[in-house]
């Protein structure tokens, strides 16, 4: 199935989709941890890497997009891009579409809570007048959350279609909109962005049976 932009009904279709190849990851192809015991069915078990690459390989085509394109290539232009170690997850010349992805998870395989889970929804750490870099270590903080990744499609040329995928992971007996409205309200005070959602419940793993999917138009910075 392809999408020919990115809008409300490429983030519907994306949740049939997610929900669709779920049922595949049960019984004897459940997902393996690193000694070969298998996790829980479904694809929550599916680490950031091979989800992108199941659902983007669907949603755009195989042929019609690659992985890991260094910024510099595709026109970044970014006093913290200064060599081809910062990469997009998802670059489709196809499509004319630069798409970073994050998979966060409110809870661990046992239904433990992922104490990374609010750096990974709301750390600012890159926006404002002091940038990317951690002024004691020079460190890049631009990977800590959703919102260095709008921090960095800025840095592409609004010719392209710019924009931060966000699957969140839930269970259906905790209510994590509190923590996805906190996100939300963020990007929309700090950037020029368009926000589409859908949430997909029923999905078959025991303790993240739902996922909210958020889909960020990037048009700009405030």
């Amino acid at each position: 199935m392809v999408i020919e932009l990115l809008n409300q009904e490429f983030v519907d279709s994306y949740g049939q989709i997610l929900k669709l190849k779920d049922s595949n990851y049960i019984n004897e192809q459940r997902v393996c941890d690193k000694n070969g015991n298998p996790y829980n069915n479904g694809m929550a078990m599916l680490t950031e890497v091979p989800s992108r690459n199941v659902m983007m390989g669907t949603m755009l085509g195989d042929k019609n997009w690659t992985s890991e394109k260094p910024y510099l290539t595709i026109g970044a232009q970014s006093m913290y891009i200064t060599d081809k170690r910062t990469k997009l997850d998802v670059f489709s010349e196809h499509f004319n579409s630069c798409i970073e992805y994050k998979k966060i998870k409110w809870c661990h395989n046992n239904g433990t809570l992922v104490e990374e889970y609010w750096k990974k929804m709301t750390h600012t750490g890159c926006i404002g007048s002091t940038g990317w870099r951690n002024p004691i270590n020079n460190a890049s903080m631009a990977s800590e959350s959703v919102f260095g990744d709008i921090e960095k499609l800025n840095t592409l040329p609004t010719s392209y279609n710019r924009a931060s995928l966000l699957e969140v992971w839930g269970h259906s007996k905790q209510d994590i909109e509190p923590s996805i409205q906190t996100t939300l309200l963020l990007m929309e005070r700090y950037f020029d962005v368009e926000i589409h959602r859908s949430r997909v419940e029923g999905l078959i793993h025991p303790y993240l049976d739902t996922c909210d999917i958020i889909l960020t138009i990037v048009k700009g910075k405030k």
